[in-house]
């Protein structure tokens, strides 16, 4: 096998080595313990070996037995250590010009189960998983046509990654798909475990706040932008995939909006665009009039806001910038805290911020 792959071995533990005709024979079975799929190697590829004589017996002789083709020959130490790792069988014959591999991937993988972040009521309850072929295969089942184009791409000097660029011939613009295909092609890093990361090496601007790839965990929201035009990037190990390029719009739409009506689809989007301009104005507003433009205020009111900020030690600024921060804080921390902690850590925090709004609302109530 050589030098190199014996290094190589010689530092990978979980390497099964197979002897099929006995210790120092000609026919070997190479496979990771932990990745490669131990039902087939006892059940499949041992079993029909071992029908054949092992002491003449040749590579056709045994591609044949086995169902391999030619495709599955590999030349060279680096492709017998590629197939390995991806879980593969790798069949070594003594004094033989190549080796041939046996598909099996035992890896554990999780089943296609309904969206966790973006939840629906109406539409499709299914979401993308850690492998790359079954979310090709999700997003094929709603684009059954050739006109769907898929390029295989790998990322990472150290630890390879397969990266799969999808668009719709005829429909996305080309100068699109060539710069996000040119964008990935010139990538030198180790290696992107997610396509979170893989985002943040493509994007135009690294100081924009706002996100120029639309990340998505459903196929269906995938399907919906690959028909408008865009171009979807898909990883594998990551659970969702990235679609650009995005317009700020966009990230005001849900997928579920084509499921209703016009009427209901335009009020919930208008009332979304509200809200962000709710969150973004509100706050500065409230202490600019409390600071500045108080004569802006009802007179009744104002009396009500002054008797109520009397028990408030601080300014409006200050106590903006500390309410705004402990509800992130708690945000925060129900996030990334286990789930049990988190919904008491949400619970504890709610009651407390009620307590000092409930403490400023009382004297104005009175």
């Amino acid at each position: 096998m050589g030098e190199t792959f014996q290094q190589w071995a010689s530092r990978t533990g979980d390497l099964e080595v197979e002897h099929v005709d006995g210790e120092g024979g000609r026919l070997r079975l190479y496979y990771l313990s932990t990745m490669a799929d131990k039902k087939a190697v006892y059940q499949h590829v041992l079993p029909r070996l071992q029908e054949l004589d092992l002491t003449t017996v040749t590579l056709p002789q045994i591609e044949s037995k086995i169902g391999i083709t030619v495709d599955q020959r590999l030349y060279s130490k680096k492709q017998v250590i590629d197939r390995l790792l991806q879980g593969d069988i790798y069949i070594h014959l003594d004094q033989a010009e190549y080796g041939v591999y046996f598909p099996s991937d035992g890896t554990q993988g999780r089943q296609v189960s309904p969206p966790e972040n973006e939840t629906n009521i109406l539409g499709p309850k299914n979401s993308f998983v850690e492998s790359l072929d079954v979310n090709l295969s999700l997003i094929r089942k709603y684009i059954k046509s050739p006109l769907l184009s898929y390029e295989r791409l790998q990322v990472g000097e150290t630890a390879p990654v397969d990266v799969a660029l999808l668009y719709v011939e005829g429909i996305s613009n080309p100068i699109n798909v060539q710069t996000l295909r040119q964008r990935i092609q010139d990538l030198v890093i180790p290696g992107v475990p997610d396509a979170s990361f893989l985002a943040q090496y493509i994007k135009d601007n690294d100081f924009s706040m706002f996100p120029q790839l639309l990340t998505t965990e459903r196929p269906d929201r995938t399907v919906a932008g690959l028909m408008q035009g865009q171009v979807a990037v898909l990883v594998e190990g990551s659970p969702s995939a990235l679609m650009g390029p995005t317009t700020f719009s966009q990230l005001f739409h849900a997928v579920e909006d084509s499921y209703f009506r016009w009427m209901i689809s335009s009020f919930l989007r208008m009332l979304r665009s509200g809200a962000i301009l709710l969150a973004l104005i509100f706050t500065p507003v409230y202490v600019a009039i409390l600071t500045f433009h108080y004569e802006m205020i009802p007179v009744d009111l104002l009396i009500s806001l002054a008797q109520s900020r009397s028990r408030v030690p601080f300014p409006p600024l200050m106590e903006a910038i500390l309410l705004e921060g402990i509800i992130e804080l708690l945000r925060e921390a129900g996030a990334r805290l286990p789930t049990k902690i988190g919904q008491t850590i949400g619970i504890v925090g709610g009651i407390v911020i009620n307590k000092l709004l409930c403490r400023r609302a009382l004297p104005a109530i009175s």
